[in-house]
């Protein structure tokens, strides 16, 4: 009899030593298993972190390409604006000194000189004092028509037969006194008649 129950506990012995050695195996295999999940798990975490920073890696080159173009066209619009402002001062000086050009011609417009030629010969003689009067007249025509400044000289002619010792003219150089030119109209000596035209040497 002790001999079956040695028998008999011998065989659960055996039968408790695969169980065992079958849970074990089994306890292994998900160990593994979950070791091998864990490193997939792992991986993929790695890929993922890898992506992440490749996105992020590239995100960043792009903004630092938008911010290099947004840079660029600021310069280019700033470069713009100081060739705009350069061109504006250009222009004003260049009105300007248009300006003082026109301001300096009108100076000189400003400026008439008159020549009158006086004939005093025989024929004339009928007309002298009409003509002083009109020379006067026109004097004062041209001053308030034109306000310009008048510079006058003149010539007075005479036939050979009644020259003056001086020759045959009498000559006022210009000159802005105006009563001179009419004291010399007055004074020429009057051996014939006068007649005067007057023309412009200068406008």
């Amino acid at each position: 009899m002790k001999n079956n129950i040695q028998k008999v506990l011998q065989t659960k012995k055996q039968q408790y030593e695969y169980l065992y050695k079958e849970a074990q195996t089994k306890w292994e295999k998900k160990i593994q298993d979950k070791d091998q999940n864990t490193s997939k798990l792992e991986q993929e975490l790695r890929q993922l972190k890898n992506e992440i920073q490749q996105n992020l890696q590239k995100n960043e080159q792009e903004i630092q390409k938008v911010q290099k173009q947004k840079e660029q066209e600021y310069q280019e619009i700033k470069r713009q604006k100081a060739i705009k402002e350069q061109q504006r001062i250009e222009n004003k000086m260049i009105k300007e000194i248009m300006m003082k050009k026109t301001q300096v011609s009108l100076d000189e417009c400003g400026k008439l000189d008159i020549c009158y030629v006086v004939d005093f010969t025989q024929s004339m003689q009928p007309y002298v004092e009409q003509v002083i009067c009109l020379a006067q007249k026109y004097l004062k025509a041209i001053k308030f028509q034109t306000n310009r400044d008048i510079i006058l000289s003149s010539i007075a002619y005479y036939d050979k037969e009644q020259k003056p010792k001086t020759g045959l003219y009498h000559q006022f150089d210009f000159s802005n006194n105006i009563q001179n030119f009419e004291k010399f109209i007055k004074e020429v000596k009057l051996e014939g008649a006068i007649q005067i035209s007057y023309f412009s040497l200068k406008s």
